[in-house]
């Protein structure tokens, strides 16, 4: 996802010493501000790509070589759009219990925060003779 950290590992084995390299595309990835190439212990090799993004998205190659041999791995990368944030809605007013005479005009009002893009719906819930029932109303 769009600002994780990707971290590619080899492990080499055998006792010379070795040049590693690695690629993004077919071109050298240069050690620098989001890219770290690491020598670590154990003969471990690492590629970290700090706050990633979509143009990290590509094929990765780290090539192992000596005077004697060379040897390459390869993976893909695919880095995802970050969904954007959204606030779920919140109740900041409740409903609250109303008494009115019948035919009085009554009003019910709720305030909600956060991310507005949403629907509300309204609900009447009532019993018939113990059966709960629900009537939605399309305001």
């Amino acid at each position: 996802m769009e600002g994780d950290t990707a971290k590619f590992e080899v492990v080499i084995s055998g006792d010379t010493s070795y040049i590693v390299k690695w690629y993004k595309n077919g071109v050298s990835v240069i050690d620098g501000r989001r890219h770290s190439i690491l020598k670590k212990e154990n003969k471990t090799y690492a590629l970290i790509i700090s706050d990633s993004t979509e143009d990290d998205s590509g094929e990765y190659r780290c090539v192992v070589s000596n005077t004697l041999s060379k040897n390459t791995t390869v993976c893909q990368l695919t880095v995802e759009k970050a969904s954007p944030q959204v606030d779920p809605p919140i109740f900041e007013k409740d409903l609250c219990d109303v008494t009115v005479n019948e035919d009085d005009t009554i009003i019910l009002e709720v305030t909600l925060v956060g991310d507005l893009n949403c629907d509300v719906e309204w609900f009447k819930v009532y019993s018939v003779m113990g059966i709960l029932l629900i009537k939605k109303y399309n305001i």
